[in-house]
């Protein structure tokens, strides 16, 4: 009889080991399962942060790329603009539209023939610069060959032409204008040039 009960309790506690033993084994699994599920729950939510993250900043910046892509002038002024003020919508909006903003020349209209008002030409007479299509020397009052362009060079002015324009005399051995003498004809030259730069102004 004694060996009969301790034969039932042995079995009793290896009955109640295994169920034990299978219900901590369970208990693990789910905990494991759940475990595993939270982490990927978090993987998932952190890599959405970060796409959505990387998708603002670029809507952000976009009108900086777009100044950067066009090669805009003021490329380095309207990144300024969309990193300062692109939280607001109305400096995004602006830095957007300055960023498809490109001044470009016009090209002139046909028929029209499009000129240079700056191109000049020198008297042949007077080595003065005169407007290239002119004809008449504003300086000295000479007569200015068409053919003489503002890419053509003039031809050697002669001591005497030179005297005559700028009214030049020579009497013993000194080139003098009015008044005054002088030993080089350049010296006489520039002067006569001053008195009718200042008489032109004046006028």
């Amino acid at each position: 009889m004694r060996h009969m009960r301790h034969v039932r309790k042995d079995a009793s506690l290896r009955h109640a080991q295994t169920i034990g033993g299978r219900s901590a084994w369970s208990l693990l699994l789910r905990w494991t399962s759940g475990s595993g599920q939270e982490h990927t729950s978090r993987g998932v939510f952190a890599m959405g942060v970060f796409l959505v993250g990387v998708i603002g900043i670029a809507i952000y910046l976009l009108p900086s790329f777009v100044a950067y892509g066009r090669k805009h002038p003021n490329e380095t002024a309207i990144f300024v603009l969309n990193f300062l003020l692109g939280w607001t919508v109305v400096g995004w909006v602006g830095s957007l539209v300055w960023a498809f903003t490109v001044s470009t020349p016009q090209a002139p209209s046909a028929g029209v023939k499009a000129t240079d008002d700056n191109a000049t030409k020198n008297c042949p007479f007077c080595a003065e610069p005169v407007r290239a299509e002119a004809i008449k020397c504003k300086h000295c009052g000479s007569a200015i060959a068409e053919s003489v362009g503002p890419a053509e060079h003039p031809p050697a002015v002669t001591d005497d032409q030179a005297m005559q324009a700028h009214g030049i005399t020579l009497q013993d051995g000194k080139y003098v204008f009015r008044s005054y003498r002088y030993d080089k004809l350049s010296d006489a030259i520039s002067y006569a040039k001053q008195q009718k730069s200042r008489a032109s102004a004046a006028r």
